[in-house]
């Protein structure tokens, strides 16, 4: 049986991004621990970009509606999801609920 040591990399817990620059220690190391170490580097720069484009509408949409209007709304998302979740649980006895 094997142990983590012999799985894979480990690395802690380190940002991405710093200070709003590319941390380039860490997309090296990222990069040269995978086979295809640039197509994951561009899945990882897609994400970041989702990511600020997500953060950059949000605090448009804060902006024009009021932080209290985003955050009923937000909250309203919320317990919809979680009744609809809790629906198709009930509708499927054998996954429980």
């Amino acid at each position: 049986m094997g142990n983590i040591f012999m799985e894979g990399f480990r690395i802690p817990p380190l940002k991405l991004i710093k200070r709003g620059e590319p941390n380039d220690d860490l997309f090296a190391l990222l990069k040269i621990n995978s086979r295809m170490g640039e197509l994951n580097l561009g899945d990882i720069r897609a994400m970041l970009g989702a990511l600020e484009t997500g953060n950059r509408r949000v605090a448009e949409l804060i902006a024009r509606q009021g932080a209290d209007t985003f955050s009923a709304a937000a909250s309203g998302i919320q317990d919809y999801t979680a009744r609809k979740a809790r629906d198709v649980l009930a509708a499927h006895p054998g996954w429980g609920v």
